[in-house]
């Protein structure tokens, strides 16, 4: 019987973490997509190319001011548009 409490107990207190690191997660995730897009409307603003901002993916900027290397890797796994993220 007391092992049986002990197991449930063991039990809630992991689903809790689980759910408390999930809701961090993805909190981090939006701050991330957030301050990333940030620095893709940055990039550009100063790109001298003449291409739609809806054709030109976040990750791909040649201008003098780049996203930061951390930014560089959510957009290569998250493929975001210019223009996505005008829709922040």
């Amino acid at each position: 019987m007391r092992s049986t409490r002990l197991f449930s107990i063991i039990s809630l207190a992991f689903i809790i973490s689980l759910l408390l690191i999930s809701s961090c997660t993805k909190l981090n995730q939006e701050d991330l997509r957030s301050q990333c897009c940030n620095e893709c409307r940055e990039a550009w603003s100063t790109s001298p190319a003449a291409i739609a901002p809806s054709a030109v993916n976040c990750v791909h900027f040649t201008t003098a001011k780049k996203v930061s290397t951390e930014c560089e890797d959510y957009f290569k796994a998250n493929k975001v548009k210019v223009t996505e993220c005008d829709n922040n």
